[in-house]
């Protein structure tokens, strides 16, 4: 089982890295997202249908992706692996995250209308008059968090079910995907429907945030930076239980100050300057390095 689970896991990030996402007609993600938009609406028991609405889709996207693994299981071992690591690597998304950070970095120094159209992939806050400095730090903190509730929890999940079996791995990484992917749709403060979604992806979300912090921190050689209370506090300054502390350890470990307007402002000990138009590519480079120590951690893990 650890041969196909450590297998699993290194091609699906390999597919992801260099084929990328597949077609958004056929992509799992995104058809659940247009299930989601399709059931959305204003329910005169918003609480009761969030909780319906969220328990059926995330079945439904659950089972999808566990009767992959079963059938594959039957298959050989080699042919196993190519079908469950191309059915998780569709949960990963690394590559396009830092591919639509690159190219709105370059639209942001060539043409500020179209940067401020293309981010909205990344984020979803009202980007319709912000200057170049607000969009570099939206782009960065999409970085941070993204890496963690997007790819970090969902190797983290496959991981440990793996540990039981590739297709129980399979299954809690589509769990995780499914429950962010709700959140990120419906989960707002003023949309009572999307309560349930955000109230359990926080729970699940715990772990990872804090892990990314840890590997952002060990990337970067500065261990002790976690221990810093100015860090703790920082990272607490988002909405978000979770969300600060991959963003305020990246701005650390960047040197960095982020703003959201209106909401928070993460300058964390190290984070001296406003992001500028140099800070995008290293910022990238680190999401790989740290992405890259993730999976190797959980591969010897799995190994073991």
């Amino acid at each position: 089982m650890s041969t196909i689970a450590v297998g699993t896991l290194l091609w699906a990030v390999l597919v992801d890295a260099t084929v990328g996402e597949p077609p958004r007609r056929l992509h799992p993600v995104a058809l659940l997202g247009s299930w989601i938009a399709a059931v959305d609406a204003h329910y005169t028991r918003p609480m009761i249908m969030g909780t319906g609405i969220l328990l059926t889709g995330t079945a439904g996207f659950i089972g999808v992706y566990a009767s992959v693994g079963v059938v594959a299981q039957q298959l050989p071992t080699g042919v196993t692996i190519l079908l469950m690591g191309t059915a998780l690597s569709t949960l990963l998304s690394l590559r396009m995250l830092t591919d639509v950070a690159d190219s709105v970095a370059v639209s942001i120094e060539s043409d500020i209308a179209r940067a401020r159209e293309d981010v909205r992939a990344l984020v979803g806050r009202d980007v319709s008059r912000a200057g170049p400095g607000e969009l570099r730090s939206a782009v960065l903190e999409s970085l941070a968090e993204n890496l963690s509730d997007g790819f970090v929890s969902t190797v983290l999940a496959f991981s440990i079910g793996a540990l039981v079996s590739p297709t129980v791995g399979l299954a809690a990484a589509a769990m995780v995907k499914a429950v962010n992917t709700f959140d990120s749709m419906l989960g707002y403060e003023h949309r009572r429907v999307g309560t349930p979604s955000a109230r359990m992806d926080d729970v699940l979300q715990w772990l990872p945030a804090r892990l990314t912090a840890l590997l952002l921190a060990v990337t970067a050689g500065r261990l002790g930076l976690l221990f810093d209370r100015r860090l703790q506090t920082t990272a607490r300054r988002p909405a978000s239980p979770n969300s600060g502390w991959p963003m305020a350890t990246f701005a650390a470990v960047s040197g960095v100050k982020l703003h959201k307007r209106g909401a928070y402002r993460l300058d964390p000990p190290g984070a001296t300057v406003a992001p500028a138009a140099a800070s995008v590519s290293p910022a990238i480079a680190r999401i790989r390095r740290t992405a890259g120590l993730m999976v190797l951690l959980c591969g010897v893990l799995l190994w073991l």
